[in-house]
């Protein structure tokens, strides 16, 4: 039987979102080690690598030190906005590819690689991406992780063996964005806790889930999510203290500039004087 290690990375302070993500992964009776990628540990079942940088350097070493101390053959990564959505949605086919993320949908109905903060990648697809990004110069590891994993190297990793892309078939594998349309697996993305989680486990990390989303786009569509889902006490713990959340500030004036009618100023202004 496949081995499969949870990993999941946070390199802030703040890391309680973080601690109930990792928990609903526990759940999976599949995963059999869990690691932690951070500058402090924060999970006690959990077997931490130190890092105290999110480089891509400091990425390709915690991937080394994490093989050395497992000899699971798959790893699940999350990140803080990403975690599982339904356990009872696993399937075994997921274990057909050697790195498996959320896809993105674009024309002519075909899937890209989407965010990677939610994937499952093999040994061999961690051993490959060593092998190959060891050999770049700095300028070319200079570049976004994400674009390094899912764009540019593909064809390297093809060259190799490697099961790279997502087929159709594997499209419930995580959500990111766009229609509804499977029973998800996993999601990526903060903007879509208020649809896989509940309202009374968010409420807590409400501030949190706001001052480190410093996306306007992702921020508004998160406080969407509250309001289509009726979760009104969370979207209130969000936007209260309006005044102490520049990301939030930064969110409602990328809102005005878009749409100069909209009705969220008048919206946060009343949770704000209640």
């Amino acid at each position: 039987m496949k081995r499969i290690a949870l990993v999941a990375t946070d390199l802030s302070k703040n890391k309680g979102i973080s601690s109930i993500s990792l928990a609903r992964c526990l759940d999976l009776s599949i995963v059999k080690e869990v690691f932690t990628i951070s500058d402090s540990p924060f999970y006690p079942e959990s077997k931490n690598i130190t890092t105290h940088s999110g480089s891509i350097f400091s990425r390709l070493q915690s991937l080394k030190n994490l093989l050395d101390q497992t000899t699971s053959d798959y790893f699940l990564f999350t990140n803080w906005d990403s975690s599982i959505a339904n356990r009872r949605n696993w399937k075994e086919a997921y274990l057909d590819s050697d790195f498996l993320t959320t896809p993105i949908w674009i024309e002519d109905n075909a899937f890209l690689m989407g965010s990677d903060n939610f994937n499952l990648s093999s040994r061999r697809f961690i051993e490959s991406l060593i092998d190959i990004l060891d050999k770049k110069n700095e300028k070319f590891l200079s570049e976004n992780w994400s674009a390094l994993t899912a764009l540019k190297l593909q064809g390297e990793f093809l060259k190799k063996g490697i099961l790279y892309s997502p087929h159709k078939s594997k499209e419930a594998f995580s959500y990111e964005s766009g229609p509804l349309s499977h029973d998800y697996f996993g999601f990526s993305g903060s903007a879509n806790f208020p649809i896989f989680y509940t309202q009374e486990s968010l409420i807590p990390h409400a501030n949190e889930i706001i001052s480190r989303q410093t996306n306007a786009m992702t921020l508004l569509c998160y406080l969407k999510n509250c309001i289509e889902r009726d979760m009104v006490d969370l979207f209130r713990v969000s936007v209260e203290n309006f005044s102490e959340k520049p990301s939030l500030q930064n969110a409602l004036r990328y809102e005005l500039a878009i749409n100069p009618s909209s009705e969220l100023p008048s919206v946060i202004e009343f949770f704000n004087k209640t």
